[in-house]
């Protein structure tokens, strides 16, 4: 464990966090439909993007961060979609449990497109594709160090987490998940332990919509404190629970 200032912590707090007090701390925006915290992204960030899908997330760090991203696509149509430039590099995988090939399945609404037939979703077809598991896609495109995953692959993050050692996902500064358990891959108690084991691993977070685990953003322990993160889900969760109280109170008062 290495010694820190504050014995309760047990990672070193970055200096740079120091900007921030419990008054004023970091904040959290969706940045390209995904939650991001954006005042402790390091300059040209080197991203992950797995299930870039039209490349939207990958556009806007990219432009907002000058960001080097890896994207990843399972689909070869939304994969030649994805941006051609000195940021991007682009790998035509599913991201999987394992590596192998696999088949994905293509739906007339895109973001649906998946390894599984998601519930409540038409599909028109099914292809077979390269699957690549995270820990072999880094070693393909020699990332040795990464400061932001974002995961979006539609009911494939369990098996992602599951095969990722643990000192692969500690190099990451911030991760950014859409979890799939209310489209029923995945339950949520699986959902729980994961986040259970990314906190055991250095990690705070966040699930920001209610009800379900559909965002949830990780920050890891060495960019705030346990103070600032207190402060930033305050900062979350009040404006929504007063925004509820007034709803609720207006019902009442018809």
């Amino acid at each position: 464990m290495t010694e820190c200032p504050d014995s309760s912590r047990p990672f070193p707090l970055r200096t740079r966090a120091s900007k921030f007090s419990i008054w004023n701390p970091p904040t959290i925006e969706l940045i390209g439909g995904h939650s991001l915290c954006p005042s402790i992204i390091n300059e040209a960030p080197v991203v992950i993007d797995l299930g870039a899908n039209r490349g939207e997330f990958t556009r806007a760090v990219i432009e907002r961060f000058n960001a080097k991203v890896h994207a990843v696509e399972a689909s070869p149509g939304l994969c030649s979609m994805l941006p051609h430039c000195p940021g991007c590099l682009c790998y035509n995988f599913a991201i999987s449990g394992s590596c192998g090939r696999e088949a994905f399945h293509l739906s007339s609404n895109s973001e649906a497109n998946s390894r599984f037939k998601l519930h409540g979703f038409e599909y028109t077809h099914s292809i077979q594709v390269d699957a690549i598991t995270l820990e072999s896609l880094m070693a393909a495109g020699n990332i040795s160090d990464a400061d932001i995953l974002k995961v979006d692959i539609e009911g494939s993050e369990i098996d992602m987490f599951a095969s990722t050692a643990d000192e692969t996902i500690k190099k990451f500064q911030q991760i950014t998940v859409e979890f799939h358990e209310w489209l029923e891959f995945g339950s949520a108690t699986e959902v729980r332990k994961i986040i259970k084991r990314l906190k055991r691993l250095g990690f705070y977070h966040f699930t920001l919509v209610r009800g379900s685990f559909a965002d949830v953003l990780f920050l890891s322990q060495r960019e705030i404190s346990l103070a600032q993160y207190y402060s930033m889900l305050l900062a979350v969760w009040v404006p929504r629970i007063l925004a509820h109280l007034r709803k609720r109170l207006s019902l009442f008062s018809q």
